[in-house]
């Protein structure tokens, strides 16, 4: 075996013959071997990377000594003054073991498997707790065992590491897990992001004496010889699971962990929202403005991170520019001053409440749809994935950066030229061109964002630009265009029938939007959420009339949001 390109051993893990299809991350067990002539022991087979586990039992593989692990290399193994993967004789192998290291830790590499994970797909990711060393795991199909449909990964004892999944990364919900051989003495913590307040998580045992019981949950971090599947949740943003061979008889431990939204006691029914009996039931006949603090309770305007509530019966103008606000709730009716050139209304969250046949519904809304309005009006939501949510009800979480809508949202921009908002290129636009030329007129200005569509098959080739110059037909961008984009005179016309071919652009700039704050980080930008609440004596249904609105920044990817989400809602509702 000393020919370049040999080896003695190989391990596949992801191999479909019937001999190695249960390899996933398992551990292969060796002793007394004896090799001649071999320059390159171990090899490790199946798609990069490999996740088979080699322990040489008695030293005779490695020359380390007995209780030495080997993997293929993966950078959540690579722990410097534990692990190394600078041996020739193992090339593309992590090496640990007890004699490698002056940490009396007896370090070993233990295998993990994942499955029924709610929002997992396709990639699973597995790092140290410190961010560093990140190893992407591909999720084993249906037709493979142990798991099957899941995930399957060594890793070292006594460290901490980060779990996530590639479709929402910051979005834990529930998995099933099994660890394997942990002995006395070694743990391992498992790191959960989480990016919605759930009030708590349960780790249920599906192994052992304890089958289908509850792990009792620790208040503060979990010691390490703490009862396998103890957790802690510090309420906000992070779920720790502690992984423990207390138990030595227990080979195989598996364990559930699931999320709750309701206490433990149970999801009680919401209360019954009557009218409340001090407030007015109908809307007052003339306007009151925000500047004015004499109607303001307390005689004070409203301040920067307030929560403030629009009651039922006021029509409010936003004749000045509003703080950012908290939570703003609106149970009347506010609307945006044709006077003023830009007003942004800024808050946390906007709940915009529903009525009944007994009072009005809250209304926010900019210009009507006789009068579009003229002037720049923003309805911006600011926070990020931490930020407090809005419930709706016990059983129900709307969310942070979130409008939502029970009632009705009428927004109305100013028309444009052409009113369908987009054109096609009349010539062609090549990569490093700054100019484009569009095949009809518009009325698009200096500082407007437009998109100039993919005329190929990859969605991925539109591109957004800024226009820095309009003359006629002629626009310049602030970027040169790193695609091709096809443009023409007139479409192409194919035995009598009329076909499509050319790019089109868009304007995407609106001078009615609504928005997250800023840019979009950690995808989580703002969400509009249109939706019904019922109760006792109340029937909310929201509905929204948009018309020349831009929204931007918006859209959450864990959990998954939609910019402009209609949900649950009843029949009769409408989007106008």
């Amino acid at each position: 075996f000393d020919h370049e390109g040999l080896t003695a051993l190989s391990e596949c893990s992801r191999c479909t013959s019937p001999g190695t299809e249960n390899l996933g991350a398992h551990r292969v067990q060796l002793t007394g071997n004896v090799f001649s002539d071999v320059s390159s022991k171990v090899r490790w087979g199946g798609l990069v990377p490999g996740r088979g586990i080699m322990e040489d039992v008695d030293g005779s593989l490695t020359g380390f000594g007995a209780g030495t692990f080997l993997a293929a290399t993966m950078p959540h193994l690579n722990i410097p003054g534990l692990c190394h993967d600078n041996y020739i004789e193992f090339p593309n192998t992590i090496v640990c073991g007890a004699n490698l290291t002056s940490d009396p830790t007896n370090v070993k590499i233990r295998r993990l498997s994942f499955r029924n994970c709610r929002y997992g797909i396709s990639y699973m990711y597995v790092s140290r707790h410190n961010g560093v060393g990140r190893t992407s795991i591909q999720q084993r199909s249906h037709s493979y065992k142990d798991p099957a449909t899941g995930w399957a990964v060594g890793v070292v004892t006594q460290q901490t590491y980060n779990v996530s999944w590639f479709a929402n990364p910051l979005y834990f919900q529930d998995v099933d897990i099994e660890a394997t051989y942990l002995g006395p003495g070694e743990y391992i913590y498992l790191s959960f992001s989480v990016s919605d307040h759930w009030d708590h998580f349960r780790v249920t045992s599906l192994s052992g004496n304890n089958i289908n019981q509850e792990i009792n949950a620790s208040e503060s971090m979990p010691a390490a010889n703490a009862p396998s599947g103890t957790s802690f949740y510090e309420g906000t943003s992070t779920l720790i699971v502690l992984l423990s061979g207390t138990d030595p008889a227990l080979f195989l431990q598996k364990f559930n962990i699931r999320s709750h939204l309701c206490p433990r006691t149970g999801c009680p029914s919401p209360p019954p929202i009557p009218p409340p009996p001090s407030e007015a039931t109908e809307r007052e006949s003339f306007t009151r403005n925000w500047s004015d603090a004499a109607q303001w309770p307390g005689g004070v305007l409203p301040a920067a991170g307030d929560d403030v509530t629009v009651p039922r019966a006021w029509r409010l103008k936003l004749d000045v520019q509003p703080p950012e606000l908290g939570n703003l709730v609106i149970k009347g009716e506010l609307f945006f001053d044709e006077a003023r050139i830009t007003t942004t209304l800024s808050a946390m969250t906007i709940l915009i409440e529903g009525g009944n046949d007994m009072y009005p519904e809250g209304l926010l809304r900019a210009g009507t749809r006789n009068e579009p309005f003229s002037q720049t009006a923003v309805i911006q939501l600011l926070g990020n994935r931490r930020s407090p949510v809005l419930r709706l009800s016990f059983s129900r979480n709307a969310g942070s950066k979130v409008l939502v809508v029970l009632g009705a949202l009428e927004l109305y921009g100013m028309p444009r030229t052409p009113t369908s908002s987009h054109v096609h290129l009349g010539v062609a636009g090549n990569p490093l061109d700054s100019m484009i030329t569009v095949d009809q007129s518009v009325d698009w200005k200096v500082g407007e964002t437009i998109v100039i569509g993919t005329s190929d098959f990859d969605y991925d080739h539109s591109e957004e630009r800024t226009i820095t110059a309009v003359s006629g037909r002629v626009l310049t961008l602030d970027r040169p265009l790193r695609h091709l984009h096809y443009g023409a005179s007139s479409a192409e016309s194919i035995d009598g029938h009329t076909a499509e071919t050319r790019a089109e652009v868009a304007l995407l700039t609106r001078n009615v939007r609504i928005e997250g704050q800023e840019k979009w980080v950690d995808g989580h930008g703002c969400h509009v959420y249109v939706t019904s609440l019922q109760g006792y004596f109340y029937n909310a249904v929201g509905h929204v009339d948009l018309d020349n609105v831009e929204i931007t920044k918006c859209g959450q990817r864990a959990p998954q949001r939609y910019a402009l989400h209609f949900d649950q809602v009843l029949d009769g509702s409408e989007s106008r």
